[in-house]
């Protein structure tokens, strides 16, 4: 489930009073819905969020069945953004048409993030797996399925 679209649609709709605080209520809603479902048909569920900072996903940690991993690429510099944003971007992409003002902006906010996820991370228990750039990335994602099963047993 990618949370993201929803997120978006919603801030067109919702007034600008708590907004975050409206999204997590209906995150939160979504969670309870989709934990609901699994049960019924004995499936489980993975919710991709980009949106919400661990500090507020840590709320759901003390509910049955939920465990959060955070994807944070560990390895990501200045100086890999600067030469992977562009050189990977298709003439579509965002940093195709940004100028190196926007670029250098956002390449801050990407490591800003970073910082803050690895900090509240590590501050609220929440597990982080890297998700830097590696060549044996089959491999690692294999790895990060079978944490996944072996954390759900």
């Amino acid at each position: 489930m990618e949370f993201d679209h929803l997120l978006d649609s919603l801030d067109l709709v919702l007034d600008g009073n708590n907004i975050q605080d409206k999204e997590f209520s209906f995150f939160e809603s979504c969670v309870n819905f989709s934990l609901d479902d699994a049960e019924n048909y004995g499936t489980n569920t993975i919710i991709v969020v980009y949106d919400f900072k661990p500090q507020q996903l840590s709320k759901l940690k003390n509910r049955s069945k939920i465990i959060i991993y955070c994807l944070v690429p560990l390895q990501i510099t200045r100086e890999i953004l600067n030469n992977t944003l562009i050189d990977y971007s298709k003439s579509y992409d965002w940093p195709s048409n940004a100028t190196n003002e926007d670029i250098e902006r956002n390449i801050g906010e990407i490591l800003s993030r970073k910082d803050l996820l690895i900090n509240e991370c590590n501050k609220y228990n929440i597990k982080i797996i890297d998700t830097s750039f590696y060549e044996e990335r089959d491999l690692r994602i294999n790895n990060l399925i079978n944490e996944i099963i072996n954390d759900y047993k």
